[in-house]
């Protein structure tokens, strides 16, 4: 999810008055039911956020399920060719993306629309394609992001990648960590 920089100040003023598919954010689901997800102001489309938590197969079938239901599971249905990392929010768009991996394919729907200044987050809603709305918010609440956003007086700890170990070829596996 992208949001342009006027409606992102909007959004930030009043958090709660946004539901979660207006919010900027990211989450990535990998085969083995990993799902990565973010939210904030400065996420792009090629950000890898931290690990949320992990999915059953039960909830990727649920969600592979629900996507086929909306029309979203075919590849036929991808409507963007570009490079999605090149999408960038005019001052009051939102841009929705979905891009999806399965049997060997890849395909990718977005949807761009102006929310108006004047307009209020009730309005917003009938912008929208719903059933991008009703996928978004099926990945939102797997992610835990839900219509009211966190409370800001709680310090969440900073979660950093780092990836994999780089010194593990240097440790002698027979005495231990150095």
């Amino acid at each position: 999810m992208l949001v342009g920089d006027d409606l992102g100040r909007r959004i930030r003023r009043d958090p709660g008055d946004w539901p979660v598919q207006f919010r900027p954010a990211r989450a990535i689901i990998l085969p083995d039911g990993v799902l990565r997800a973010d939210v904030g102001a400065n996420l792009e489309v090629d950000d890898r956020p931290g690990v949320a938590r992990h999915l059953y197969r039960s909830q990727l079938e649920d969600l592979w399920r629900g996507l086929d239901d909306l029309g979203f599971g075919d590849p036929t249905v991808g409507d963007f060719d570009g490079n999605l990392g090149l999408l960038a929010p005019d001052d009051d768009e939102v841009i929705q993306i979905l891009a999806l991996q399965r049997g060997g394919r890849d395909w990718a729907i977005v949807r761009r629309f102006e929310i108006p200044a004047d307009t209020t987050p009730a309005e917003a809603a009938a912008l929208e394609d719903a059933r991008m709305r009703s996928a978004i918010r099926r990945l939102a609440a797997l992610a835990w992001a839900f219509d009211d956003p966190p409370d800001d007086s709680i310090d969440f700890p900073e979660r950093y990648d780092f990836g994999p170990d780089p010194w593990v070829r240097y440790r002698d596996p027979v005495k231990g960590d150095t």
